[in-house]
């Protein structure tokens, strides 16, 4: 490895150049899957009834509501990646948002292409 302008570069075994990003914190993403406990804890606890009441009492659109909430069933090792700032740079809040989340965890993985 040999760092470049701030950044490490690895090279592969055939002698291509690899940048190597340790970390990638989405914090757009990371406060929408902080929101999305939030708001399933007020919904079990029978604050509110329904992701419309959530999206009027936090000043936000009925379908973003929504769309968060879903987030608090993605599988634990996606959770961890995303904060740890290990997730890969094509996921993020719109991909999740802009298509449908099997509940199976697996079948998570396999969707984000991830191993």
């Amino acid at each position: 490895m040999y760092p470049y302008a701030g950044r490490k570069i690895a090279y592969s075994a055939n002698g291509n150049a690899m940048s190597i990003n340790k970390t990638n914190h989405d914090q757009t993403l990371i406060r929408a899957i902080i929101r999305s406990y939030k708001w399933n804890k007020m919904l079990d606890s029978g604050e509110v009834k329904s992701a419309r009441e959530i999206a009027e009492k936090e000043n936000a659109e009925r379908t973003y509501a929504s769309d968060l909430l879903k987030l608090k069933f993605l599988a634990p090792e996606i959770i961890a990646m995303i904060l740890n700032g290990t997730q890969p740079r094509t996921l993020n809040l719109t991909s999740l948002t802009d298509q449908k989340i099997p509940m199976c965890w697996r079948q998570q993985k396999q969707l984000l292409n991830i191993a």
